[in-house]
């Protein structure tokens, strides 16, 4: 199994996840504020991260080459990043559906890429052409009644910008530190940066929490803790584009479950879009180049 097959393989769970966590964001937006949301689920995933990232201390192995101060940086960016696409996708959800979210915030494909290029890194011809493919299926997505860009849309777009930077940070990154300890300081990051405006502008009272607790519990075990470790392990072994390509299911993942949990419809055009979208991470799973040079020789 190729080191990219692998990693696809562990990326898929966590757009699995992620998928699913859009319907339960959609949800709490009901009931507290962004940041509110933002930081219960991030704490809870780093109080359980604690307890990992100490049991597998001394039981995982990471790669040498980069300083820990500089792989602290590295994760302390990652989280920042984070925290702000987070963020304008918690607001968006409350303006637009959980589907269309989902399909925005997927455009991060097109965007890793790009970023990529200013770390110097190489992208394949045909990884190219399953991007081309991937961004047609998330517009057949997005554009289900009339393409249309409100406050909503333009925020989620805004925030696949960061969720590529973050993408690349942690490709940058995460090879030279327990994944569990990576995502620990890069979710406390998030969860710090959240308390201080859900302090200063929401100041939730404990009600509203306790009404929205199921959904925090979910998305912070979850989609916080599994989802964000399973992406640092993936990473770990899959080049950061073909990462994306596979994390961009999570848009399929959240179309389905808001056609099975919030009764949105399911068009002709979404389902088209959807397998636009699984041909792309298919293609780009292919061993192209091997099999060129075999013909070649």
């Amino acid at each position: 199994m190729s080191n990219n097959l692998k990693g696809s393989l562990i990326l898929f769970l966590a757009a699995l996840l992620w998928g699913t966590t859009f319907v339960v964001q959609r949800l709490a937006t009901e009931f507290v504020g962004p940041f509110t949301f933002i930081f219960f689920r991030s704490i809870i995933a780093v109080i359980l991260l604690f307890v990992i990232s100490f049991i597998t201390e001394k039981k995982i192995k990471v790669a040498d080459g980069m300083e820990k101060k500089k792989v602290m940086m590295y994760a302390c960016l990652a989280g920042s990043s984070l925290f702000i696409a987070s963020t304008l996708q918690q607001i968006a959800l409350a303006d637009i559906s959980a589907s269309k979210a989902g399909f925005i915030t997927s455009i991060y494909i097109i965007f890793v890429p790009i970023i990529g290029l200013f770390f110097k890194q190489k992208i394949k011809n045909y990884i190219w052409i399953c991007v081309g493919i991937a961004l047609i299926g998330s517009y057949l997505l997005s554009a289900t009644s009339g393409f249309s860009f409100g406050f909503g849309e333009i925020l989620c777009l805004i925030g696949s910008v960061f969720f590529a930077l973050q993408i690349i940070l942690v490709d940058k990154s995460c090879k030279f530190l327990n994944p569990y300890k990576y995502c620990m300081i890069q979710l406390a990051v998030v969860a710090a940066f959240a308390f201080i405006m859900m302090i200063t502008i929401e100041r939730p009272s404990i009600e509203s929490v306790k009404k929205a607790f199921i959904y925090i519990l979910y998305a912070g075990v979850l989609s916080s803790c599994f989802a964000y470790s399973l992406q640092i392990v993936g990473q770990n072994y899959a080049e950061p584009t073909i990462a994306s390509l596979v994390m961009s299911l999570e848009s399929v993942i959240s179309l389905i479950s808001g056609v099975l949990f919030l009764e949105e419809i399911m068009s002709d055009r979404e389902i088209i879009g959807s397998i636009l979208i699984f041909v792309s991470v298919i293609v780009s799973q292919l061993p192209f180049e091997k099999l060129i040079r075999k013909k070649i020789i």
